[in-house]
């Protein structure tokens, strides 16, 4: 996410922040809990959040929250908006290591919390290797996830191969979650051996077909532009045609026509918790790259 405003306006105004509201409480309600505890807010985004779902359990728990996120406008938006003793913001991104990128490389985490932002990486097998590496034995990670075939994920794959925004959008291949290309009826299976064989015991995982609906169109168009992470690299002046471009794609392929006002969308999702293996129990290493990109 690039644009922490139009992000948050347009989730709280639309059924978006169902995800929110619904699952983060089952995550924090799955996860085991003690006092004295360290917390990742990992891809924290504009930070409302970890501010208004997991901030009350961490202060029920005296613990600490560590938020981080890769772009530096939300991390600013969220220092502004959403200041707390209890929580430390920093710029980074576990995928770069050995860049020394990750700015609390020296914490041990208890929890993890991973709120829409699985979707966002495309080397998903580094990023729990990453985050295996920082978590305590026997800690904990709470994540929600959408699939890659989500319209979204899927009209930003266009865009990116078309003769008008190719050029702007050439870096979006590094983003597209093409690792949770799951066929229909295995995502389950498949995600449970992803985890497993990096690690971690499934805990708790639900597989689940949602459906939004959005009280207009032009409201799940700024809520794509938000989320477009090749935002910046497109003028201002062409946000304009981007949005009808976009427009175009999904109304096309909602089979509804052009200058609908509201719009309805599937995909599928997945949230779950699960939990580092202890030293000594680590799971079997599995080899899934002949039937899925990881």
């Amino acid at each position: 996410m690039q644009d922490p405003e139009r992000y948050e306006r347009v989730r709280n105004n639309s059924s978006t922040k169902i995800t929110v509201e619904v699952y983060v409480p089952k995550i924090l309600n799955t996860m085991t809990w003690k006092t004295g505890e360290n917390l990742l807010d990992y891809g924290s985004g504009a930070g409302s959040t970890g501010y208004n779902w997991v901030l009350p359990k961490v202060e029920e728990c005296n613990s600490h929250m560590y938020s981080v996120d890769v772009s530096p406008k939300m991390l600013a938006y969220a220092k502004q908006h959403f200041p707390h003793d209890r929580i430390t913001y920093g710029l980074g991104n576990i995928l770069d290591w050995d860049g020394l990128e990750f700015p609390f490389r020296n914490v041990k985490f208890d929890k993890i919390i991973a709120i829409n932002v699985f979707h966002f990486i495309r080397h998903m097998r580094t990023a729990l290797a990453g985050l295996h590496r920082i978590l305590k034995p026997g800690g904990q990670i709470g994540f929600t996830i959408a699939l890659a075939d989500c319209c979204i994920f899927q009209a930003f794959t266009e865009l990116a191969e078309s003769e008008s925004w190719k050029n702007y959008m050439r870096d979006y291949r590094r983003f597209y979650p093409q690792w949770s290309e799951f066929p229909k009826g295995e995502e389950h299976k498949a995600m449970t051996e992803l985890m497993e064989s990096c690690g971690f015991k499934v805990v708790q995982m639900e597989f689940i077909l949602r459906s939004y609906q959005f009280d207009t169109i032009e409201d799940f168009l700024d809520l794509s532009l938000s989320l477009n992470p090749c935002i910046d690299n497109i003028p201002k002046s062409l946000h304009g045609a981007l949005k009808e471009d976009i427009r175009k794609i999904y109304t096309r392929n909602a089979g509804i026509p052009r200058d609908s006002k509201q719009i309805d969308f599937q995909y599928r999702f997945i949230w779950g918790v699960v939990e580092k293996a202890m030293v000594g129990k680590r799971a079997n290493r599995f080899s899934l790259e002949r039937s899925f990109s990881y």
